[in-house]
C-alpha cells in the first residue's frame, strides 16, 4: 500500500472519526482492507499513539500489585464524605460486570458504601448470579447497610438469586454460637458463604471514633476496649480482626461472631475489599498484608499512602 493512501485511511479513521465500515464504503474498499490498513499505518510509524495517564493511576496500580502480591487493583479520584462511598460503589459495580461470570456464588459484607452497590447495577445484563451475606445483621444500623439487603438488592437490580442469613452479626456467647449454628438455616447460609467464588466486603479500622461499625452498636465497649488492649488495627469485612503485624487478634469475640472465620476467608478464591478515607490507610495496609485481599478498589490518596509506606 501507497503512503498516502494509509495517510488518508488513517485521517478518516483518528480525524474524522469515521467508522472502518464508512471508510470501506467512501473508498470502494473491503472494510477488512481498512482494517489491514490502519494496522499497517502503526506498524510504518505514520500513526503514533499514546495513551494519555494523566487522569489515571496505571503506574501507581502496577506497582501496588507488586508491592502487595494482589491479583488486581482499581483507583478512584479522592472525594469528601459521602461522595467518596458512591465513587467507590459505581467504580466496584462496573469492575463486578467486568469479572463475574454467569451462575457465580457471590458473598456480600456490610456497609455505608457496599449499600450503594445495587443502584449502580440496575442497568447490567442479569447473569443468574447468586448472593449470600458472610456476616449476620450488624448492630443498629439502618437496614440498607446490612449484608441481608446488600444481598437482596444486588439480586434484585440484577437479576439473580439470594439467600438470607437470619442471625446477628455478634451474640453474647460462643455457647450461642454454637447453638444458632446448630439450626438448618444459619447453618446452610454460612455453608452456603463458604462456598462463594468471590466475597466483596469493607475494611474498617474499628478503634476510630469515626468509623461506622462505632456508630452501629455491633459490638460493645467492653468489647471494643478489648480490641484496644489486642492491638486491633484493621477489621475485614466485620469477621476478622488483625493487629499491626497483620495477625488474627487472639480474642474471644472471634468465637462470637456469625460470620465467615479467618480460615474460610483465606479459602475464598477472589476476596474483594472497598476501601477508603483517611481514617482507613493504617487498616487498608494491614488487611493488604494478611494475604486475605486479592483486589483492592481504593482511592488515590489511600494509594497514595500504600505507595509510600
Amino acid at each position: 500500500m501507497k503512503k498516502h493512501f494509509l495517510v488518508k485511511i488513517a485521517h478518516l479513521y483518528y480525524e474524522n472519526d469515521q467508522t472502518q465500515q464508512e471508510i470501506a464504503d467512501q473508498l470502494g474498499i473491503s472494510r477488512m482492507a481498512v482494517s489491514r490498513a490502519l494496522q499497517k499505518a502503526r506498524d510504518e510509524g505514520i500513526v503514533d499513539i499514546r495513551v494519555n495517564y494523566e487522569e489515571g493511576y496505571y503506574e501507581m496500580e502496577e506497582s501496588l500489585k507488586d508491592k502487595y502480591q494482589l491479583t488486581d487493583i482499581l483507583i478512584t479520584p479522592f472525594q469528601q464524605g459521602e461522595s467518596l462511598k458512591h465513587i467507590l460503589a459505581q467504580n466496584t459495580a462496573q469492575y463486578l460486570q467486568r469479572i463475574l461470570e454467569f451462575g457465580d456464588l457471590v458473598g456480600v459484607g456490610w456497609g455505608s458504601t457496599l449499600s450503594f452497590l445495587p443502584q449502580y447495577t440496575r442497568s447490567f445484563e442479569p447473569m443468574d448470579l447468586t448472593f449470600v451475606p458472610i456476616l449476620g445483621g450488624a448492630g443498629q444500623v439502618s437496614m440498607e447497610m446490612h449484608a441481608n439487603q446488600i444481598a437482596f438488592g444486588l439480586a434484585q437490580s440484577l437479576g439473580g438469586r439470594f439467600r438470607f442469613l437470619h442471625a446477628p452479626a455478634v451474640v453474647d456467647s460462643p455457647q450461642l454460637r454454637g447453638a444458632l449454628l446448630s439450626g438448618k438455616s444459619i447453618r446452610a447460609a454460612l455453608e452456603l458463604a463458604k462456598k462463594s467464588k468471590t466475597v466483596i466486603l469493607g475494611i474498617g479500622a474499628p478503634l476510630d471514633p469515626l468509623s461506622t461499625m462505632n456508630d452501629s452498636g455491633y459490638i460493645t465497649e467492653d468489647e471494643l476496649s478489648k480490641l484496644e488492649q489486642a492491638g486491633a488495627v484493621c477489621d475485614v469485612g466485620s469477621c476478622v480482626y488483625l493487629n499491626s503485624a497483620s495477625q488474627l487478634c487472639p480474642l474471644d469475640l472471634n468465637d462470637k461472631i456469625v460470620g465467615l472465620s479467618y480460615d474460610d476467608l483465606r479459602e475464598i478464591p477472589t476476596v474483594i475489599a472497598v476501601a477508603g478515607g483517611a481514617g482507613k490507610h493504617a487498616a487498608v495496609q494491614t488487611a493488604l498484608r494478611s494475604g486475605l485481599v486479592h483486589i483492592l478498589i481504593t482511592d488515590e490518596e489511600t494509594a497514595g499512602f500504600l505507595t509510600l509506606s
